[in-house]
């Protein structure tokens, strides 16, 4: 992966969208535009810790792309 210099950096910018996500249809839901708001903020919420804990373990192993020969 070019784009990133790390798997942690990747997880973690996907953690960190998926919560500017939640964090929108939060608003979204508060704002009176129902349930299906309230259930993609979860779900994002969900996918943001599951990132968040991916970045984390990756930064602890050490992850890094691998090289091709």
């Amino acid at each position: 992966m070019a784009y990133y210099d790390s798997p942690a950096e990747m997880f973690a910018k996907r953690a960190e969208k998926s919560r500017k996500m939640g964090d929108r249809h939060w608003a979204q839901a508060k704002n009176g535009s129902g349930g299906y708001h309230y259930e993609k903020a979860r779900s994002c919420y969900a996918q943001a810790a599951v990132n968040q804990a991916k970045a984390d373990h990756a930064r602890a192993s050490g992850a890094v792309w691998g090289r091709k020969k």
